[in-house]
């Protein structure tokens, strides 16, 4: 269908670096969906999930972080193509990035 998705977990990155990188991916195309998750090695340091589209697709990125945040153990929200979570399960990103993209169809808003 023409749209391009990125999928990654970060490791050891700090969120407002890898906010701007998917800031500007959505800005730079109108077809891009990105899932990024950023998870630290260090004790106490939790794990965030932040789940974007360009604003020309009709995705609720809000919803899908909100349900994806589920994994992690987490608590978020944000725009309809712009959401974050932070959570405690770090063990749970994967999961929370395998559900966002297996289910992404699912979150077209109405």
């Amino acid at each position: 269908n023409g749209i391009k998705i990125i999928n990654k977990v970060f490791e050891e990155k700090k969120f407002q670096e890898v906010r701007g990188l998917v800031q500007k991916i959505i800005n730079l195309d109108d077809s891009v969906v990105v899932l990024a998750g950023i998870r630290s090695k260090r004790e106490g340091e939790g794990v965030k999930i932040l789940f974007a589209c360009s604003r020309a697709l009709n995705y609720d990125m809000n919803k899908l972080t909100r349900e994806a945040g589920k994994f992690i153990e987490g608590r978020g929200g944000g725009a309809p193509n712009f959401a974050q979570a932070g959570g405690k399960r770090v063990e749970g990103i994967h999961e929370a990035l395998d559900f966002a993209l297996t289910n992404l169809k699912d979150f077209v808003k109405k």
